[in-house]
């Protein structure tokens, strides 16, 4: 029994026995107060009983059915139902766009320094556009003294250009002017020499001019590039050359593993040495067919070239095979290698840019080659440090080398050996990057030469080792380095017959950027630390240390 149902007992016989004391009291209640004995008899077999209720359910009769002896008829109806358009209002939570970092298209850098240096450059371009870009640039370094004879050996470069871009959906519009003008002076003569200064100046100043269109949809199958280019050299001698040139390159991607390329190249140059003029003209095309199978790629095709120069009367067409082919080793490693014929083509710019000491009346000509095998190892050691090391062994015409003029030995003449000469090149490249924090580059150069009509591979080097490197301290002190050797140069001084092996070059150069802000900074630059005044071109020695310094701004 729960505690409930102890309860109701409970109450219930308190409830019996109070009742039947009461009844007692009455019964036996004495004028006095006194109780009376009496006997309460409690009867529990006593048992109540209830008649059984009887129900009667009266039953309802099935309703009569009343069946149908005609025949059933149907009929359909047609229904057209137009739902209406269903345009959901549903507002999606959006993740709230990072703005984006302020961009600064304009860039001024200026700097001074000794031996009467003054630095300038700047860079100005449009902010962020889908549709086009344009730039500008400006760019000037001179110095009043050298190091011979103080302004005999002064120097100055000026640039300034233009550049821009016009993007579609298919096509990319770009065009390009620039105007450069340099100033040195053939300080090469001998020491102590009494020498007017405007009588060695040399001024080289030209323009150039680009204009272009490049296909934008390189994923479906054709891709195309045409530029169009007009550029001009003069110099304080009257001796000058115009140039029009046309590069086209383009390639058709039947499938995946096959397509076609086109490549052709359209030079029309003349050059005027004191009024008399001399055309020099250069068509090269080059077809191929390439293949792609597995990891396996090769391009097989022919160059044809068409010439006519001032060396040997050249008026000649030049056929030659190209084959390469590229193989990966791995994930990270491609080997290549390839046979190939071609003329390269030489204008008296190309030349000056090689030696800016050359006289006005040098023979041109463009270099020959009468086949290049060419092999190589490219690829990743890890994904910091990249590699590139290859070998060339060449056969080649009308190889160009320089030595000293027989009438003036402060100017340089262009050598060429007709022979057949073979040029054995091995090079090595290595690249570590870092985070962008630290930067570091390597490649080094070693050459053989096997001339025939020339007794030495005069003013050529034989080896060449450049690295460089940057490191990023926490974003405020940029670190440059760079260390330049080049040695085994022979020199020729055709006017006495002297010749001389020139000391190899070994130059330091040290700069560092602070950054005050994004906008601001202050930077050094000190050049040749170990100041040793060394010779590249034959009586021209380098100055000695150089230091500039000087502040950039961004806006």
């Amino acid at each position: 029994m729960n505690i409930s149902s102890k309860g109701i007992f409970l109450q219930t016989m308190l409830a019996l026995t109070s009742t039947v004391f009461l009844v007692a009291q009455n019964e036996n209640w004495n004028e006095d107060g006194a109780i009376q004995d009496a006997e309460v008899i409690i009867e529990k077999e006593r048992h109540i009983t209830l008649e059984k209720a009887h129900r009667g359910y009266e039953k309802i009769s099935p309703l009569p059915v009343q069946v149908n002896q005609g025949p059933q008829t149907y009929s359909f109806d047609l229904i057209n139902y137009t739902a209406t358009a269903f345009i959901p209002n549903i507002r999606v939570n959006r993740i709230k766009e990072q703005p984006l970092p302020k961009l600064y298209g304009n860039y001024v850098k200026g700097g001074v320094g000794n031996y009467g240096t003054t630095y300038l450059e700047g860079y100005f371009n449009n902010k962020r556009s889908e549709t086009h870009m344009i730039g500008g640039y400006i760019k000037s370094l001179s110095s009043s003294r050298g190091p011979v004879d103080k302004g005999n050996s002064a120097t100055s470069h000026f640039s300034l250009g233009f550049d821009g871009s016009y993007f579609t959906k298919s096509l990319t519009f770009k065009g390009a002017a620039d105007y450069q003008r340099e100033k040195l002076f053939y300080y090469g003569y001998a020491p102590g020499t009494e020498v007017d200064g405007d009588t060695i100046k040399q001024i080289y100043s030209g323009i150039d001019i680009t204009l272009g269109i490049e296909d934008r949809k390189k994923n479906e199958g054709i891709d195309f590039t045409l530029d169009g280019r007009y550029t001009s050299l003069e110099d304080n001698f009257n001796t000058n050359e115009n140039q029009g040139a046309f590069n086209f390159l383009s390639s058709y991607a039947v499938n995946d593993q096959f397509g076609f390329k086109l490549q052709s190249d359209l030079y029309l140059t003349q050059r005027s040495i004191q009024g008399n003029n001399q055309n020099r003209n250069f068509f090269r095309v080059r077809p191929s067919v390439y293949t792609k199978i597995s990891s396996f790629n090769i391009e097989v095709g022919v160059n044809i070239v068409y010439e006519n120069d001032t060396i040997q009367n050249a008026n000649k067409v030049r056929v030659a095979p190209v084959a390469k082919a590229s193989i990966n080793l791995s994930d990270q490693v491609l080997f290549y290698a390839g046979i190939s014929g071609d003329v390269e083509y030489r204008s008296l710019k190309s030349y000056i840019e090689e030696n800016p000491y050359l006289g006005s009346e040098v023979t041109l000509s463009h270099n020959i080659k009468r086949f290049e095998v060419v092999g190589g190892l490219k690829g990743n050691l890890w994904e910091e440090l990249n590699f590139h090391t290859g070998l060339s062994i060449g056969s080649y015409d009308n190889l160009a080398f320089y030595a000293t003029s027989s009438t003036d030995s402060t100017r340089f003449d262009i050598l060429y050996d007709l022979d057949n000469p073979s040029i054995v090149h091995f090079f090595g490249e290595l690249g570590y990057s870092k985070a962008e924090n630290l930067v570091l580059n390597f490649r080094g150069d070693v050459y053989g030469y096997d001339t025939k009509s020339l007794a030495e591979p005069w003013g050529r080097p034989t080896y060449s080792i450049k690295a460089s490197g940057t490191y990023n301290v926490y974003g405020k002190l940029i670190l440059g380095t760079s260390l330049t050797t080049m040695g085994g140069i022979k020199s020729l001084n055709q006017q006495s017959g002297n010749t001389r092996t020139l000391d190899a070059i070994f130059d330091i150069n040290l700069s560092a950027d602070y950054l005050f802000s994004p906008r601001f900074s202050a930077f050094v630059i000190a050049k040749n630390l170990i100041s040793k005044k060394y010779q590249q071109f034959l009586n021209y020695p380098s100055r000695g240390i150089s230091l500039i310094g000087g502040i950039s701004y961004s806006f």
